[in-house]
């Protein structure tokens, strides 16, 4: 589930950066599987279960702990927003829950969770370590069944490089117009961005 092999291939963050600030993430409070820090800044603290990861964001000078996420160290209501990035796939259904109620319980009254996930498509299980997809429907729940109301759930495009603003939200509606025509899992790689408040 923690493989560290995974997080050494490289990725781009900055996409994803782009579309959590243009829903409203901030960028502060806890950063849970923050894997190496890409999505990080020195006024974040991160965790996961992985010394190598520490060990990783340590060394860009970032605030990271070693931590399950299903049990986190920090009391409660302990931070104004959580984004918790592409590791509730990697988890059973029952532990990813118990992820997503850790998020409500340290999160302040009034505060966001910020999850992003894969979109259940045809591509998904070829990461090895993938083992449970998500939809936007299953997602919702997931956020309900821990607590969090005012639930808003939205797919997103990955992002190309030179790919206006209009672009994407046309894209985003052609997109969910053949979704509904074909079914969701005949089209690949799009990614859930689920937002939750206590």
């Amino acid at each position: 589930m923690f493989d560290e092999g995974y997080w050494k291939r490289p990725k781009v963050a900055n996409g994803e950066k782009f579309w959590l600030m243009e829903n409203g993430y901030n960028f502060t409070g806890l950063d849970v599987g923050c894997g190496t820090g890409k999505l990080m800044n020195k006024k974040m603290i991160g965790i996961t279960l992985s010394k190598w990861e520490v060990d990783e964001c340590r060394k860009k000078g970032l605030n990271v702990i070693q931590c399950d996420a299903r049990k986190m160290l920090f009391p409660n209501n302990s931070f104004n927003e959580v984004l918790c990035s592409f590791l509730i796939e990697h988890m059973l259904p029952s532990d990813a829950l118990k992820v997503v109620k850790e998020c409500f319980r340290v999160l302040k009254k009034g505060g966001k969770a910020y999850l992003v996930t894969e979109q259940f498509n045809l591509y998904f299980f070829d990461d090895y370590t993938h083992i449970h997809p998500f939809t936007v429907y299953s997602l919702r729940q997931l956020l309900a069944d821990a607590g969090f109301r005012n639930i808003k759930v939205k797919r997103i495009m990955p992002m190309i490089k030179g790919y206006n603003f209009i672009g994407r939200k046309i894209g985003e509606n052609i997109l969910y117009l053949i979704q509904k025509i074909t079914k969701p899992f005949l089209i690949g790689r799009c990614k859930l961005l689920g937002i939750g408040k206590k």
